[in-house]
């Protein structure tokens, strides 16, 4: 029974990973502040409650090298933002960029306390991105879903184009991973394929250059540093 107890009990930082992120891709508004807000009210809480599971038993991230000097930039970096704000001319904004940039902080967080679950949070993160991806395309053919009227380019459910093209340039390296990796079950591997197709016509109908230069970043990288090949 603990056995079992322990193996489920993994899936609940990873739901509640998925749900934070699902939401966020969704109703997040863009750069709405409102509504950042709450995701990043949230995010807080998660890493609060991930951080308390992880005192209890739940297996604890080993953050690198790496993983730690990119937090404390991130870290030093909202700190400034909050600094500046005694010297500003524009203090609302400048305070405005520092709870931006404490939600931020909160999602990394999140992010590195997930690192024991790797490989099952990637599963979950492909599933959370095709959601903003199904829901573009689809108010593409059916504008009345939420489609950018007379405007071209793919927004929603974002609305900004190049923010969704750079969602859709981050998903790119998952959707490669699902259809080349052999261990991988058939069904699971032409999914894979399917996928990279539909972020390929996605990223072009958001006309993003920002997001094309990305993507193709991104299978550069994944190319190169992917194993193996």
């Amino acid at each position: 029974m603990p056995g079992a107890f322990d193996r489920w009990a993994a899936w609940l930082p990873l739901g509640a990973g998925g749900v934070l992120a699902s939401v966020s891709v969704l109703f997040s508004s863009g750069s709405s502040g409102g509504r950042l807000v709450w995701l990043g009210l949230a995010a807080l809480c998660l890493a609060v409650a991930l951080g308390v599971a992880a005192l209890a038993g739940l297996p604890r991230p080993a953050l690198s090298r790496e993983a730690l000097v990119a937090l404390g930039f991130l870290v030093a970096f909202v700190s400034w933002n909050g600094i500046s704000v005694l010297w500003s001319i524009e203090g609302d904004r400048s305070w405005a960029y520092l709870n931006r940039g404490l939600a931020y902080a909160a999602f990394a967080v999140v992010g590195l306390a997930l690192g024991p679950y790797l490989r099952r949070w990637s599963y979950v993160l492909t599933g959370v991105l095709a959601l903003p991806l199904g829901w573009a395309l689809l108010a593409k053919a059916v504008p009345a879903l939420g489609g950018s009227g007379r405007i071209a380019r793919l927004s929603s459910p974002i609305g900004y184009w190049n923010a969704l093209g750079l969602l859709f340039a981050m998903a790119l390296p998952l959707a490669l991973w699902l259809a080349a990796r052999r261990e991988h079950p058939h069904w699971l591997r032409t999914g894979g394929v399917v996928y990279v197709y539909a972020l390929v016509v996605g990223l072009l109908l958001t006309y993003s250059r920002g997001g094309v230069l990305a993507a193709g970043a991104a299978v550069v990288l994944w190319l190169v540093l992917g194993t193996p090949r």
